[in-house]
């Protein structure tokens, strides 16, 4: 398990929630095994920056923050205001991160990784313009963004008010654009869309899912709630009679299915 813990810190899992199954054990034996290896290098800023990632993991960040600070005296860890930036976000002090993002971003303005840990500190502190820019500049400087990042972007920014609502859904385009158009992306630009009222646009690209995808009746009923929504209910009970026709044509194992 302690190999687990070490991947896990090895991809940057220590900026997000510690999943359950990395039981405290295994973090203590990792932390052991660091431990021992800095008593034969103790300014190793490699090693300081791995025990720290372990305090992270245990939410001991008074310690983890003392290593890192340790790591930068002794240097050669150019990724070290990244790490700190990871690390406040980690612990909820947001505007600290913060310092430290836009230290690291202005000497690497063409790192992704950069920009996303201060786009999520800003989003935290509720400076969604800002965060909005470094999430459409992750999206530019990494041509394999993932597709839950493009998420994660658009919901960031999509307020009550619904004042982000075109950055949202550019971010949420561009993700179709890129990835292509999967459900998870294209269900996420319809909400935009009909938050937005865009009922035409909407409608649009319900039909346009529809045709692409096997089982219609979500869909077709989708389109009737859309239709409702614009108020226009004649048109929306022929979309949910449709439906129900569509319905009537599956077999009863397709019926059992989600649609």
């Amino acid at each position: 398990m302690m190999f687990r813990v070490l991947v896990l810190i090895a991809i940057g899992f220590c900026a997000i929630a510690v999943p359950l199954a990395i039981a405290e054990d295994d973090i203590m034996e990792a932390l052991d095994a660091v431990n021992r290896q800095l008593a034969e290098a103790p300014k190793d800023p490699t090693l300081l920056l791995r025990r720290s990632q372990l305090y992270t993991l245990k939410a001991e960040y008074d310690l983890a923050v003392a290593d890192l600070n340790q790591a930068g005296q002794i240097g050669g860890l150019p990724t070290i205001e990244y790490e700190k930036a990871k690390l406040f976000l980690t612990a909820g002090w947001n505007e600290t991160g913060l310092e430290y993002a836009n230290r690291y971003v202005a000497t690497n303005p063409n790192d992704y990784q950069g920009h996303l840990v201060r786009a999520r500190l800003l989003t935290k502190l509720n400076r969604l313009p800002e965060a909005a820019d470094d999430y459409f500049k992750v999206m530019d400087k990494n041509r394999e963004t993932p597709l839950d990042v493009f998420i994660e972007g658009a919901k960031a920014v999509s307020t009550e008010d619904g004042a982000y609502l075109p950055q949202a859904l550019k971010m949420i385009e561009q993700g179709i654009a890129r990835i292509g158009p999967v459900v998870t992306l294209q269900s996420a630009a319809l909400e935009a869309e009909m938050r937005q009222g865009s009922w035409d646009a909407a409608l649009a690209r319900v039909d346009k899912i529809t045709q692409q995808t096997p089982r219609k009746d979500t869909w077709l009923a989708k389109r009737g709630d859309i239709l409702v929504k614009a108020g226009r209910y004649d048109e929306a009970r022929k979309a949910y009679q449709t439906a129900l026709d569509a319905i009537e044509k599956l077999g009863p194992n397709q019926r059992r299915q989600p649609g």
